[in-house]
């Protein structure tokens, strides 16, 4: 990405904290020019975190999402793969966890020049994939004038295509690959996704493509690709054209999933791309466990174990921007090899009483990773000037929810004590650390476990055999300093 706008939207509003104008510079640096005024933004990345920051100590604890407008020739004529990769390594190392999206002007078209170079246009959408950016939609603005770029229009576009994140986060995953089934008359879009070899076809699963407005035709075409490819697991995707009542109808009686209308080509081949990317995210079934090829509808049953989600919290006020940069930091590296679709809920500047209203709000939380200061025998500090905090306080906002927390991390110097006092409250596992707590150090303890976690389940020998585990992955890493560890309960 040489040349875009970014554009900060508060969660669920559409107004606008700043629009921005950033150019690559060469060697991972950016110029960032505030497009309302023209004038230089000197810290950029700096100011994206603290921002959220700022309005966390305000009070205002509403997450932030954050849009890539491409503008001048990018993607049409320049795809700089690199700069792209560092302008979104970036953002997830100083923007707290927001969504990343990214919105592609409709004047842009699937041409023969771009498909003549699919080769870089694959390796931009991979990069996006890679960096966890959470959708790519197409809405109206000029590139040769990113001022002409709305909040509003951004945000309904957000809202709009909420539902197929949605289902991407709670579809059933399989192990085979998704392809992509298009009309014959769409050429380009065969061309930009590539058609599903006849070989791969009985082990695939399949996005049937409707590029037709009319009700009957949408109707019959799902027929007749539902009874051919029967024994596949199926999305129906409407390209230029709303899904007619009738087809909405006729998947809902069939066990299908509401077909998803896509504005693009590159809607539907990001999407298939983050299809493929829940795909990887499984271990693969054996002969003896297998997926039901079907998306469930109704559920009637609640699972045996809460799927995972993630509380990460931040002690550090606006007063310590250099620690708040830091923890900001320590989610992006922590979270970026974790898949796009796992829940989790950022606060910075946490206090113990944001933190009761917090797990109030969401009970299924069950991993708190915690970044702030802690003392030796005097608990974990809170955000704000009277900041001590016994461990008994922090003890109670959980034990008033009643929630069950698996794991607890706890980034803080000397914090192995509160981490006993925890898991003797209840908790499954709790890691603290005996001394003072280098930033790497914490980060490598905390990434690497919540990738094992991710992949074994929340399970207390799957926890303690990713620590082992983990302290021999990091050789380089002086553990002497910090001294984690970590504690559990023994079964009686």
């Amino acid at each position: 990405m040489h040349t875009c706008a970014l554009i900060a939207l508060p969660a669920k509003s559409d107004e606008c904290l700043f629009r921005w104008r950033v150019k690559a510079a060469g060697g991972g640096h950016f110029e960032v020019i505030d497009l309302d005024n023209g004038l230089p933004v000197d810290g950029a990345w700096t100011e994206v975190c603290m921002e959220r920051v700022r309005r966390a100590a305000a009070g205002d604890p509403t997450a932030v999402e954050l849009v890539i407008c491409p503008i001048g020739d990018e993607l049409v004529a320049r795809r700089d793969i690199n700069a792209f990769e560092d302008f979104l390594a970036v953002l997830r190392d100083s923007a707290w966890g927001a969504r990343v999206f990214i919105a592609l002007s409709t004047r842009i078209q699937l041409t023969r020049d771009l498909l003549d170079s699919k080769s870089t246009l694959d390796a931009w959408l991979q990069t996006a994939g890679n960096a966890r950016v959470a959708d790519l939609f197409h809405i109206d603005y000029d590139p040769a004038r990113p001022s002409s770029i709305s909040p509003l229009q951004l945000w309904d576009a957000i809202c709009s295509t909420e539902p197929r994140r949605q289902f991407l986060g709670s579809l059933y995953p399989s192990s085979r690959l998704w392809y992509c089934v298009p009309p014959a008359k769409l050429g380009a879009l065969a061309a930009l996704i590539g058609r599903a070899p006849t070989s791969a076809l009985p082990n695939s699963d399949l996005v049937l493509v409707i590029d037709e407005s009319d009700p009957g035709f949408q109707r019959h075409y799902i027929e007749k690709k539902a009874k051919r490819f029967r024994d596949h697991q199926l999305i129906v995707v409407t390209l230029s054209a709303p899904p007619s009542q009738e087809l909405n109808s006729w998947c809902e009686d069939h066990g299908l999933a509401p077909p998803i209308e896509m504005r693009g080509e590159f809607e539907l081949a990001f999407f298939l791309l983050r299809l493929n990317f829940v795909r990887k995210s499984l271990p693969p079934p054996t002969r003896r466990i297998a997926p039901v090829p079907r998306t469930p509808q109704n559920a009637a049953f609640l699972p045996n174990a809460s799927p995972t989600k993630v509380l990460f919290t931040s002690a550090f006020d606006e007063e310590e921007e250099e620690h708040c940069v830091a923890a900001a930091c320590d989610f992006g590296v922590i979270f970026a090899g974790v898949p796009v679709e796992l829940p989790y809920h950022v606060e910075p500047c946490i206090t113990i009483q944001r933190l009761t209203t917090v797990l109030s709000a969401h009970p299924d939380l069950n991993i708190w990773i915690h970044s702030g200061h802690g003392e030796p025998y005097r608990g974990l500090h809170e955000a704000g000037p009277d900041n001590g905090a016994r461990v008994q306080n922090w003890l109670h906002c959980f034990r008033a929810q009643k929630l069950r927390l698996d794991l607890a991390i706890f980034l803080t110097c000397y914090s192995s004590a509160v981490a006993r006092r925890f898991v003797r409250a209840g908790v499954g596992v709790a890691i603290g650390f005996e001394g003072q707590v280098g930033t790497n150090a914490a980060r490598h303890v905390a990434a690497s476990l919540l990738m094992d976690v991710l992949q074994g389940g929340v399970r207390k020998n799957v926890i303690l055999d990713s620590l082992a585990r983990g302290f021999e992955r990091y050789q380089g890493v002086d553990w002497s300093q910090c001294k984690p560890k970590a504690y559990y309960l023994p079964r009686r």
